[in-house]
C-alpha cells in the first residue's frame, strides 16, 4: 500500500516583536538580545506555509480531501495573522512570537478545522527564504 503526502501552500504578512509579557521588558531584551524590540516596534515579515496533508485517497474523486476545503482551513486561519502586529494576538499573550510559536499556533488552528480522516501531518513556516520551522503537531 502506497502512502500519499498533499501539500499545499499559503502566504501572508505580519509584524511582531521579540518580547514576552511573561518575562516582561528587561528579561525579554536579555533573552532576545538583537531580535528585542522595545513596545511600538517591530518588524515584519512575509511568511510562506507548507501544510502536510495525509490520508486515504477517496476512490470516487481520488483525493485525499477537497482542494477548496485545504484552501479553506489554510486562508481562514492565514487570515487571523496576515497584517497583524502578531504580539497583539491571543495565541501569543503569553510567549513571544518566535518562528516556532508562530508555526505551533498555526497547526493547531488549521488541526481544528481538518474533517475527520484527513491528517494534518506537519507544518512548515518560513520567515523569508533562508529560515524555517516544522511543527509535527502533538
Amino acid at each position: 500500500m502506497s502512502s500519499l503526502e498533499f501539500v499545499r501552500t499559503v502566504t501572508f504578512s505580519a509584524a511582531h516583536r521579540y518580547a514576552s509579557a511573561s518575562l516582561g521588558e528587561e528579561e525579554s531584551a536579555k533573552v532576545y538580545g538583537s531580535l528585542y524590540r522595545p513596545p511600538g516596534a517591530g518588524f515584519g515579515h512575509n511568511f510562506l506555509v507548507e501544510a502536510s496533508f495525509s490520508g486515504p485517497v477517496d476512490p470516487l474523486t481520488g483525493m485525499i480531501a477537497n482542494l477548496t476545503d485545504i484552501d479553506n482551513w489554510l486562508r481562514a486561519v492565514a487570515s487571523r495573522f496576515d497584517h497583524k502586529v502578531l504580539n497583539d494576538l491571543p495565541e501569543f499573550a503569553s510567549t513571544a512570537p518566535t518562528l516556532e510559536m508562530i508555526a505551533r499556533a498555526f497547526f493547531r488552528a488549521v488541526s481544528s478545522l481538518v474533517i475527520p480522516g484527513v491528517r494534518l501531518n506537519s507544518i512548515r513556516l518560513y520567515e523569508g527564504s533562508s529560515t524555517w520551522v516544522d511543527d509535527f503537531g502533538p
